[in-house]
């Protein structure tokens, strides 16, 4: 058990694992191989998108869900 800081170059779509399981999760991969993973406990933001409107996640969720089991049908039936 620990605890890891990440920082991303690019906005990615995350919530802590307590609001949204789903974008509360991750996983490390190295190569073809899960070299960890974990879960979301807390965001901590630079300031950048203070701005920008709340992200609804449900709404995001849905529509990735939609799109990958259109292009990957055979892992998502």
């Amino acid at each position: 058990c620990g605890s890891v800081t990440l920082s991303f170059s690019k906005p990615i779509a995350v919530a802590a694992f307590h609001d949204n399981s789903s974008l509360g999760r991750f996983v490390m991969v190295d190569g073809y191989n899960a070299a960890g993973g974990g879960i979301v406990t807390q965001i901590i933001g630079d300031g950048e998108n203070t701005d920008a409107s709340p992200i609804d996640y449900v709404q995001f969720e849905e529509e990735l869900f939609a799109l990958l089991k259109r292009h990957f049908p055979h892992r998502f039936s």
